[in-house]
Order: structure tokens, then C-alpha cells, then sequence
């Protein structure tokens, strides 16, 4: 009598948890290789990404700015809740709100909100025939003054010498019988137009008067259209035949942030870190020894500053190899500490977002996320090969950044922070993004169109406002059974999803990693229901299974009945 047999069981894997993209060899079986406009905002399940809004056709986009309102610049346009208000120059802005308005550089401009209106933030004069008149601390003339470096004799009472040792004014009292030192001294500088575009407490370089006390910096005490007012001492007044010059001069910014209405920034090359006159970015040059005053800090860590932000009350400043945090809130007590860790890439300022009480950016080797400690590298699962991050933006709670490989391809990669999960989107060449008004922009600056990633549109832009159509979708799963012992056997595929109506669904196999895909199932849906798809694949070492469609849909499961080996 022959022995009796008995046949393997089947047994079934439920895949109900879809992990997001990870390019690494030995990716777990419910994470994918490769991903096109796929989301993880459905969690734990798979779908594709929802149309984004077509805003407008762009003619060049030079720079975008979040908040309240979308503020950008295409062209030399520049717009501002949605309206174009004038015009800029063409080229690569730094854009950096602060209170009620938009600083714009390199043109150094300030965009009213309010008003909707533009002025300068520096302020320049040049003209000739400037009069010099000594006074008081009150405005009236000094009048005749001795010069001597010995003391007048037969002083009368009220006589002015100028001591030449010692440069000081003196006043002599008859009632006390000796010299009393004068103070608060001031020299008007009066000429047609001289005073113009300046106020009081302006920091202002002046040349060109031939008096080494009144050429440099000078904190102006007084401005009125025809006359300036600084500190100093002159025995008497003069004409200057010569030209004479006043300028209020603002820092070639390159990068830039606001803290505590103060500007921070650093010019191209340099290691000087900027802070502007409290409240008021027209000056950078007053040291008055007051707590309103500017700031200039240099630092010692090597490398050129790649850049900066505001972040839980501090000030950032990054380079590639270090974090420099800034305490304090005057300048009697800032504080610039340095840390030596993974800062921001070359190039990848706009990358800098906060995401809830965490700061991303992109560094050297992948993106990092700062809690204000040390940075902690997330982009593992994605960025094996070398890629510069361009721009990022905060999406309801996931950030998103566009990346460019060294051969140009861009990638629209989301990160979950709350699951750890990357998704990939597609190839927009994102170079800003912005969040504003509740809504995530983005310029393709390949195609020159401004999308919105939730479909939200503006109106009067021009250059065919619309809602993006299906969108096309792809999914591939890193290897199956490659891990197992035993040769098991996969029989059957079962996979439960859900098609809108018209929506397609097309599915493929690849095994033993011959680079050759085979459809095994195609399918339209109806937008009733869920359904499911069985797939019947061969015998081999490993396969991989790739979902692609057109259309909205979403995956809830894949089954996988398999026999022992």
C-alpha cells in the first residue's frame, strides 16, 4: 500500500498598511520603490495625489513669499493678493516681510501693504554750496568763538573759547570765575534738498565737507527739507564749494530673516551678520549705545553663511558644517553661540520650513529636522543618489520639497512627519513655494505656471485658470519573497481598491528582477464601491508588483495566498 500524502495549505498575507517611498535594497514589502503623484494623506492605505490648480500662466518667476496673502514677482511684475501693484527689476528676489511690509532685495524696496505702495529703503543726496553752521544743543548760533590752546586772558562773562588741546568748548562765568565746559553741541548742514527722504535718528554717511569730524557715519539729531542737524563742534561756519554727499545706506542682502522686529542678514561672501535699527529697516549704521540700536557681529566658523531663519524665538544662521543660534533681544545682551553640525546645503535656503514646532531643511546628504537641539537626518529612504533641494513648503503638516538630481530632474518629494513617510509626487520643477491664505504655491519654473497643491484658484489671473485633469499615477513595491527561506510559492494576488468612475487602474508583475513588466490585469472603475482584482503570478525567486492608473483611486489591501516551500 502506497504512503499517504499530504498536499501544503495555502496561507494568505494581508498587506493592509502601505509604508511610502524607499529606493534602498532590502525595503520592507509594504514600502515602494518607486512612486509617481502618490500621497499618504489617507493613511494607512495607498491613493493617488488630488488635482492641483492651475493659478496662472507665468511669464518668469523671480521670487515667492508666504504669510497672510501670496506675494510673488514674475517678471518684473510684482503681485500681492493676487493683484499687480508695479513693477521690480528682472532677476532673482529675496523677499522678507516684516510687520506691515515686504523688504525686496536686491532692489531694496519696501511694499506698503496698507497702502499698496513702494519706497526705498536707502536714501542718497549730492549737492554743492552746502552751508556749515556751529550751535547749541537748542539750535541758536554759537557765535564768536577764541580759538587758543591757552586760556583767553581778560576772559569776559559769557566768552566762548575752543580749546585746541583737548577740543573742547568752554564758556567762561564771571559770577564763578572760571571756564565751564560746553556740551550737546550740534553743526547744521543747510543747503536746498539736503534734508530730503531723511528723518531724525537716521544713521547717514556724509563726505565731502573737508571737517574730519563730520565725515563718516553721523547720527542725524534733526532733518528738515533744507537742513540736517549732527553732533559736533566748529569754532565757526563755512561754505563748501565742493560737492557733498548723504547716504543712508542699506546692506547688499542675500539672505535675510526678521526677529523681533529686527532684520538679520549677511551680504554675499561675507562673515558679518547685519541687524537693522529696531523696527526700522532703512538703517543699518546707528550706534547710539541704545537699546534700539543697529548690530554687526562677525563670526569666526569657516565657510560662507548658506542660511537663515526665525525659529522658536532665535535667530538661525547656517552654514554647511555649523548652526549659529542668537540669544538676547538688544544688543547689550545678544549672545551668537556655535554648534558644529549639519547645516543647510550651498544653494538650499528656500528649503528652510517649519513644520509644527519642528524646522526642516536640506543639508549636504539629505534633509535634517531641527528641534533646536541637534539636527537628525530623515531622507534616508529617498535620497541614496546626490540631489540639491531647490525650495520647500509646509502642507498640512507634511513638508514638501522639490529636488534636483545632478542631471537636472527635479522630484516633488512629501515627508509625514507624524508617520515618518515619504512620498513621491512627480517632476515639477518647483524653485519657490510658499504656504499663504491656507494654501500651498508652487512656480514651475520648467513649464512657468503656478499651481496650487489643494486646487485653490485666484481670480483675475490671467493664462488659463483650471483645475488640473486626472492625474496619472504609479506605484512599484520593492522585491517579494527574496527574504524567505524555502522557495515559497505565491499563487494568487488579490487586491481591494476603490476607482472613481472613469478612473483606470492597470496592473503589472516583474520577476526575478528581469527588468521586463507583465500586465495582469486591467481595470476601469465605477466609482461604486470597492473592488477587487485577482492577479495570478508565476513561479520565481521574487517579483514585484506595480499599480499605475489615471484617475482618482485608492488601495486598501493586497492579499497574498502563497504555498510553502
Amino acid at each position: 500500500m502506497l504512503p499517504f500524502l499530504t498536499g501544503s495549505k495555502a496561507k494568505r498575507e494581508m498587506q493592509r498598511e502601505f509604508r511610502g517611498l524607499n529606493r534602498r535594497p532590502g525595503a520592507a514589502e509594504n514600502e515602494f520603490a518607486a512612486m509617481e503623484n502618490m500621497t499618504g494623506a489617507g493613511y494607512p492605505l495607498l491613493a493617488s495625489r488630488s488635482p492641483r490648480g492651475r493659478v496662472r500662466k507665468l511669464t518668469k518667476i523671480n521670487g515667492m513669499l508666504g504669510g497672510a496673502q501670496l506675494c510673488f514677482v514674475d517678471g518684473t511684475d510684482f503681485f500681492y493678493e493676487g493683484a499687480c501693484y508695479g513693477q521690480v527689476t528682472d532677476g532673482e528676489k529675496l523677499l522678507v516681510r516684516m510687520g506691515g511690509k515686504i523688504l525686496i532685495f536686491p532692489d531694496k524696496l519696501a511694499f506698503d501693504t496698507e497702502t499698496y505702495s513702494f519706497s526705498p529703503l536707502e536714501n542718497h543726496v549730492a549737492l554743492t554750496g552746502v552751508t556749515l553752521a556751529p550751535t547749541f544743543s537748542d539750535g541758536t548760533a554759537l557765535g564768536s568763538v577764541t580759538e587758543s590752546g591757552t586760556q583767553p586772558t581778560e576772559p569776559q562773562d559769557g566768552m566762548l573759547w575752543l580749546d585746541t588741546r583737548s577740543h573742547t568748548l568752554k564758556q567762561y562765568s564771571a559770577a564763578q570765575e572760571q571756564w565751564a565746559e560746553v556740551t550737546g553741541t550740534r553743526v547744521a548742514l543747510r543747503g536746498t534738498g539736503i534734508g530730503a527722504g531723511f528723518r531724525a535718528g537716521d544713521g547717514v554717511r556724509v563726505s565731502g565737507t573737508g571737517v574730519e569730524e563730520l565725515e563718516g557715519i553721523l547720527l542725524l539729531e534733526e532733518a528738515t527739507e533744507n537742513e540736517v542737524v549732527v553732533t559736533g563742534l566748529m569754532a565757526r561756519g563755512k561754505v563748501i564749494s565742493g560737492q557733498v554727499t548723504l547716504d543712508r545706506d542699506v546692506p547688499d542682502l542675500v539672505l535675510a530673516t526678521e526677529l523681533n522686529n529686527r532684520l538679520w542678514g549677511v551680504e554675499e561672501g561675507s562673515q558679518e551678520l547685519l541687524a537693522c535699527k529696531l523696527g526700522d529697516p532703512t538703517n543699518w549704521h546707528v550706534f547710539a549705545g541704545v537699546s534700539t540700536d543697529s548690530y554687526a557681529v562677525n563670526v569666526g566658523s569657516d565657510g560662507p553663511f548658506t542660511g537663515m531663519c526665525s525659529f522658536l524665538g532665535y535667530a538661525l544662521f547656517f552654514k554647511e558644517g555649523w548652526i549659529h543660534k542668537l540669544y538676547g533681544t538688544k544688543p547689550a545682551d545678544f549672545q551668537l553661540t556655535s554648534t558644529l553640525a549639519r547645516g543647510v546645503e550651498q544653494g538650499a535656503w528656500r528649503t528652510l520650513c517649519q513644520v509644527d514646532d519642528t524646522l526642516y531643511y536640506k543639508g549636504v546628504d539629505g534633509v535634517y529636522a531641527y528641534d533646536g537641539s541637534l539636527p537628525v537626518r530623515v531622507s534616508w529612504d529617498w535620497d541614496e543618489a546626490a540631489r540639491k533641494g531647490l525650495s520647500a513648503a509646509e502642507d498640512k503638516g507634511r513638508y514638501v520639497i522639490c529636488a534636483q538630481a545632478a542631471a537636472g530632474d527635479c522630484e516633488l518629494l512629501v515627508y509625514d512627519p507624524a508617520r515618518g513617510l515619504w512620498h513621491r509626487e512627480d517632476g515639477l520643477q518647483a524653485r519657490h513655494m510658499a504656504r499663504a491664505d491656507k494654501e500651498t504655491w508652487m512656480a514651475d519654473s520648467a513649464e512657468q505656471v503656478l499651481w496650487s497643491r489643494n486646487g485653490t484658484l485666484l481670480t483675475g489671473h490671467p493664462g488659463g485658470m483650471a483645475m488640473e485633469g486626472a492625474v496619472s499615477w504609479r506605484a512599484e513595491t520593492a522585491d517579494w519573497n527574496q527574504k524567505d527561506a524555502g522557495k515559497r510559492t505565491c499563487t494568487r494576488l488579490m487586491i481591494r481598491a476603490y476607482l472613481a468612475e472613469g478612473s483606470e487602474m492597470t496592473a503589472q508583475l516583474q520577476y526575478d528582477s528581469n527588468k521586463q513588466w507583465h500586465t495582469a490585469a486591467r481595470v476601469t472603475g465605477t466609482g461604486k464601491g470597492t473592488i477587487e482584482v485577482p492577479l495570478f503570478p508565476r513561479r520565481c525567486d521574487h517579483c514585484r508588483l506595480a499599480l499605475s492608473g489615471v484617475g482618482e483611486a485608492e488601495i486598501f489591501s493586497i492579499a497574498r495566498d502563497y504555498l510553502p516551500g
